[in-house]
């Protein structure tokens, strides 16, 4: 009998404690906040109480900034610079390489500077010395063209091919092309023309009657 007092003197005891009614057996995880005392993670949200990420993205849940990268989920924004993909560190926009404004920039004889192609591209080539510097003049086609791994191997306006030469950029009305290129009427992107009144998008600059790449 005096066995049975005592335990239930420790059954009430335990079930009155703080110590016991704070976290769910076993678990680490706070009755009252649901935040596990081992990770800081609250089991109802996945957020940690101690950086505001979620647990699974690493996205803050205020934000949607990732923890890990500074990115913003839905623009793809630097959360410390404000800088998405196409912009630089200072918020400038990256237009990549340029081969040719004029066709004095195209080394061949025959070569010509076709102007209104993002970045330009040198054609009439025979050999590569009749290309620009990091260009290949590509048989068959008669232009110099860039090697590429990826997209930013290649101007702006273009893009790095299956066959792992930089091309023009298709676009549409529903598919514009990046700033500061605009897509001409065969739904390629192209330089903008300064021949009129309207001047041209920052950074490019006026180049007879074409916007070029300062």
């Amino acid at each position: 009998m005096r066995y049975g007092i005592l335990l239930l003197g420790c059954m009430v005891l335990l079930l009155s404690s703080p110590a016991c009614n704070d976290k769910y057996t076993g678990t680490g995880i706070d009755a009252a906040t649901g935040v596990d005392a081992a990770t800081g993670v609250d089991s109802a949200t996945g957020v940690d109480s101690a950086t505001g990420a979620d647990a699974a993205t690493g996205a803050d849940a205020a934000t949607g900034t990732d923890a890990a990268t500074g990115t913003d989920a839905a623009t793809g924004a630097d959360a410390t610079t404000g800088a998405d993909a196409a912009t630089d560190a200072g918020g400038t926009i990256v237009l990549g390489p340029v081969d040719c404004r004029t066709d004095a920039d195209c080394p061949g004889s025959m070569a010509t500077c076709n102007r209104t192609a993002p970045g330009g591209i040198c054609i009439g080539c025979g050999t590569i010395s009749d290309c620009p510097t990091g260009t290949d003049c590509m048989g068959g086609v008669g232009a110099c063209v860039r090697d590429c791994n990826d997209n930013t191997d290649c101007s702006l306006g273009k893009w790095c091919t299956g066959q792992g030469r930089c091309g023009l950029l298709s676009c549409s009305t529903a598919d514009p092309c990046p700033a500061p290129y605009v897509c001409s009427a065969t739904n390629y992107c192209e330089r903008p023309s300064c021949a009129g009144p309207t001047p041209c998008p920052t950074p490019l600059v006026c180049n007879a009657d074409i916007c070029v790449e300062p």
